[in-house]
């Protein structure tokens, strides 16, 4: 129904848009760091409000997206946009709240799992075939994630609530006909009453830590909207450009950040078995991008 500036089609433009996302997403937790005065409600208000403030400001300077949005009297584009939008914050609220209780290893193993289900929904909905070789590489990665699970002796919630409400998210926005930066602003004020509401009526004091007037703050809540909005656009263009498939192996460049940032610059335990993990992971990865590599060229 919409469709994305004729550059946006090409292969390059989605993949370009996707690695900037998750370089983004992969420092991620660096930031939300810097927001420890905030809760990870009142954190998660805030950034969606700065979002789609942001949204909305870059869709009138656009103004040819903005009939996009009437596209919402179709019941069925608005039920997939409420469902994008639950996916979307449920993720954000358990990153905020992963990275405030230091278990920012536990958001890197999530996203590691994602792609995973990435490559399984890609083959399962949208017909997708995986040649033997990258399901080699895929099957070699889950066996790594599998043997933490049971090493761990329970499952890691946190890692399974990332990696099931992005990858589920991932599938809604490729599979709608919604553009990018519409259905950014639509999923963010579809959001909004909540935010509001929790930041007059929940928040202690109302407004929560802004309330105080303190010029940092207001720096710190004006930027985490555009870390909420800039790559959230960039990986909804690229979604819609590249096979999901693709999209699920380029994702392990964020949750390698992750665990960069977790052991040498937060101090978290990375031991034996995360290393057997991570190890299945790489050598995965390895695998699928020299395949993909080789294929391209023959």
């Amino acid at each position: 129904m919409f469709s994305e500036p004729k550059e946006s089609q090409h292969l390059t433009s989605g993949f370009v848009a996707t690695l900037g996302a998750f370089t983004i997403w992969g420092f991620a937790p660096i930031f939300w760091r810097l927001c420890e005065n905030f809760s990870s409600s009142e954190l998660l208000s805030y950034r969606i409000l700065f979002a789609m403030l942001i949204t909305a400001i870059a869709l009138l300077i656009s103004g040819f997206q903005l009939k996009a949005i009437q596209s919402l009297k179709d019941w069925r584009i608005a039920i997939t946009m409420a469902l994008s939008t639950a996916l979307i914050t449920t993720n954000w609220f358990v990153f905020l709240w992963a990275v405030d209780h230091e278990r920012v290893t536990e958001i890197s193993l999530g996203y590691y799992t994602s792609p995973l289900l990435n490559v399984f929904l890609g083959r399962l909905l949208l017909n997708e075939r995986l040649p033997p070789i990258q399901g080699l590489a895929v099957s070699i990665a889950g066996a790594g994630v599998l043997y933490l699970i049971w090493s761990l002796g329970s499952l890691p919630w946190v890692a399974m609530v990332l990696a099931a409400s992005f990858s589920g998210y991932g599938l809604v926005r490729k599979r709608s006909s919604m553009p990018a930066l519409p259905g950014l602003f639509i999923e963010t004020t579809f959001c909004m009453p909540f935010c509001l509401g929790y930041l007059i009526f929940l928040a202690d004091p109302p407004w929560g830590t802004l309330h105080s007037g303190n010029t940092n703050d207001l720096l710190l809540l004006g930027s985490a909207g555009l870390v909420t909005a800039v790559p959230l656009f960039l990986f909804s263009v690229g979604a819609r450009q590249l096979p999901y498939s693709t999209i699920g192996m380029i994702q392990y460049l964020a949750p390698s950040l992750h665990l960069i940032s977790a052991v040498f610059l937060f101090g978290e335990t990375f031991t034996t078995n995360h290393v057997v993990t991570f190890a299945c992971i790489w050598i995965a990865v390895l695998i699928y991008t020299a395949s993909a590599v080789y294929m391209n060229r023959n």
